[in-house]
């Protein structure tokens, strides 16, 4: 009997697949970094050797997602459809990754320059 070989995937192939998997299941606030490890089956300094923080994890994540969608659906939206009709779809299917993009890049900037004022102190 003769088993066909099977594709290795790569650890960040499988750090990306884990991490779809915790946003769909527990959003974008509540996924860790150790809620991915753990479901890549990887250990917490190989998913840092990948992803230096939870942010670029998250935006490489839409980044492979945004290549699946276009690759599988552009064939389908050149044969079928205009191209102005096909071009439409395009941007209303990708709205939605480039606000979430745009929001993880505004939070990461406020995040690092904005800082809250000094506590007062108690009198």
């Amino acid at each position: 009997m003769t088993v066909a070989p099977v594709a290795a995937t790569s650890t960040r192939d499988r750090l990306i697949g884990a991490c779809e998997t915790c946003l769909w299941r527990d959003g974008l606030r509540r996924t860790t970094m150790v809620d991915v490890a753990r479901e890549a089956g990887v250990s917490r300094a190989a998913l840092y050797k990948h992803f230096p923080d939870k942010a670029t994890l998250v935006l490489a994540a839409i980044a492979v997602s945004l290549h699946v969608l276009l690759r599988d659906r552009l064939p389908y939206w050149a044969r079928q459809l205009t191209w102005i009709v096909a071009l439409s779809q395009a941007l209303a299917l990708l709205f939605p990754f480039v606000v979430i993009g745009g929001l993880i890049a505004i939070g990461l900037v406020l995040a690092k320059f904005v800082t809250p004022p000094p506590a007062k102190p108690a009198a």
